[in-house]
């Protein structure tokens, strides 16, 4: 017969107690007690954007260094689920930016399409896969 310790008990107890209250927390910020930070002093320009993708208009932000070479890299910021590029970027505090401010590479920030009350990236929007969150992504 196997005693019962404080050991076995731990694990649940590390849950209830630590990780549920800190993810809670997490989601309280980002969705509602999230205030953006001002940019720092950034030397590039932020451009709006618009592209056409099986058939949808898709929006993306792409901040472009004072600094940078003509084949210089791409990264893609992409956005958690109910958010969009500009909240992604406020929320990481223009880190992105920065980055590419001493690094020499552009970032684009999509928008992914909303469906239904959720806004999040998928393989595909429509039942025929013609809006393909990846070949929108290809054409940036």
């Amino acid at each position: 017969m196997k005693t019962h310790s404080f050991r076995d008990d731990l694990g649940p107890v590390l849950v209830i107690c630590v990780l549920l209250p800190a993810t809670a927390g997490m989601w309280w910020r980002y969705y509602f007690d999230f205030s953006a930070p001002e940019p720092s002093s950034l030397s590039g320009t932020l451009e709006k954007h618009h592209l056409e993708s099986g058939g949808l208009e898709r929006s993306f932000s792409l901040y472009v260094p004072r600094r940078v070479a003509a084949n210089a890299p791409l990264v893609v910021a992409l956005h958690g689920s109910d958010s969009d590029g500009q909240r992604l970027r406020a929320f990481t505090g223009y880190e992105f930016d920065a980055l590419a401010d001493r690094n020499g590479f552009r970032v684009a920030y999509p928008d992914a399409l909303a469906v239904g009350m959720t806004a999040a990236w998928r393989p595909t929007i429509r039942p025929g896969g013609t809006a393909s969150t990846m070949s929108s992504l290809s054409k940036l």
